[in-house]
């Protein structure tokens, strides 16, 4: 470990030391093949030093032949932070609800802390199965981005509030594409209440999206905002 007091910095070094280790695709046990070029990764704080943890990942080669980056517990995939640094950044983002407010907590930068955001985003929407988890309560609405008439459209489940998918714009075409990319039709056949507020494009595309029993309760099932 080396401390750098000037630089509010602390590195940690880490030694492969087994002879042996798992490949990453099937978990089988080889001898240690070589060694990667050295590496590091953003970690939690030590003591309000910004940390790194650096190491050599050790490779295998498997009975195909194939020479595989051993996996580690530490961090993702071509990760440059480890998962620990990963989790509290996201609970700091839920938080502050601000990247600017959140790389300051977390001491690092606004970019990685948006890499980090857009990560968690995709490994969420590769995990969504609206099959397993059917929406019940669909939700639309919108929000404005940057300067001038600038919106967003966002789907999200009522039941829970997970949002499920957005798309730039809010007229008819950009609410029907957005309809169209997260729901299948059967899927849409088992949404039982909706609620959006009072604009046009999003009132006649769910009427034409989702079949609900009785739209003549409209006055009462819509939500103004």
């Amino acid at each position: 470990m080396i401390l750098d007091e000037k630089r509010q910095r602390v590195d940690i070094y880490i030694n492969y030391e087994l002879k042996e280790g798992p490949c990453s695709e099937t978990g089988e046990v080889f001898n240690i093949y070589d060694y990667r070029q050295e590496r590091e990764w953003r970690h939690l704080d030590c003591l309000g030093y910004a940390t790194y943890i650096h190491c050599r990942l050790p490779r295998i080669k498997n009975a195909n032949g194939d020479i595989k980056t051993m996996g580690i517990s530490w961090m993702e995939p071509g990760a440059s932070h480890t998962i620990h640094f990963e989790n509290r950044s996201i609970a700091t983002l839920k938080g502050t609800h601000n990247r600017l407010q959140a790389s300051q907590l977390m001491n690092t930068s606004e970019d990685m802390i948006c890499g980090i955001m857009h990560s968690a985003v995709a490994r969420g929407l590769e995990r969504r199965d609206l099959d397993k988890e059917p929406v019940r309560q669909l939700c639309i609405d919108e929000k404005s981005v940057g300067k001038g008439q600038r919106y967003i459209s966002i789907l999200s489940n009522g039941q829970t509030g997970a949002a499920l998918e957005a798309k730039e714009g809010r007229d008819a075409k950009s609410v029907e594409e957005l309809i169209d990319k997260t729901f299948t039709a059967k899927q849409l056949d088992g949404i039982q209440e909706v609620c959006c507020d009072m604009w046009d494009a999003f009132i006649n595309t769910l009427k034409k999206s989702v079949r609900m029993p009785d739209w003549s309760m409209i006055n009462s099932m819509w939500s103004v905002t």
